[in-house]
């Protein structure tokens, strides 16, 4: 783990102390289980994300083939485009989705990785990613970056938190 990095596992973030008070808005998650089509779940997360967080790019990505990720949706900064594939070797992530680990960069401009390049290129400076697991599979990752400030542990596991109702949701999916 690099001085730059944060990182916390699915077993650490659900004994964290923070786990039990995480607090989401009740219309959040009545409106997150009312979605039953993955593009109606991440138009609950497209709606709600602005009031969760205090962020400037927001996306999810979502296992596509073999190697490689795709950005299914973004709000905020078009930093990197959903045209693209993202490998998952060499992209943060892709790291993420591996490991299962959530992961804050504090500094995307020291980052090697080709998405922590890119967002730096548009002026972002920090970001978090949180992996979309459902019962111990991966399926993607939800992510939030920053032009300024850094991101606090209770921010990791609320994005976590939502991650994991997001693995939930989607695994319920009727398409």
């Amino acid at each position: 783990m690099s001085s730059n990095e944060y990182h916390l596992s699915y077993e650490c973030f659900l004994e964290h102390p923070l786990y039990q008070q995480v607090c989401l808005p009740n219309r959040f998650i009545k409106d997150l289980n009312q979605a039953h089509k993955r593009l109606a779940i991440l138009r609950v997360l497209t709606h709600w994300l602005p009031f969760l967080f205090n962020w400037d790019r927001a996306s999810v990505v979502l296992a596509h083939y073999e190697g490689y990720l795709n950005l299914v949706s973004a709000f905020g900064s078009e930093a990197i485009t959903n045209e693209i594939p993202l490998p998952i070797d060499f992209t943060l992530v892709g790291r993420v989705y591996k490991t299962k680990k959530l992961i804050i960069c504090k500094h995307l401009s020291l980052s090697k990785e080709q998405d922590c390049r890119m967002l730096a290129q548009a002026g972002l400076t920090t970001c978090m990613d949180a992996p979309i697991i459902y019962q111990k599979q991966c399926f993607g990752t939800l992510n939030v970056a920053r032009f300024s400030g850094d991101f606090t542990k209770e921010e990791a596991i609320q994005l976590f938190f939502i991650a994991d109702l997001l693995g939930k949701a989607l695994q319920l999916c009727k398409d």
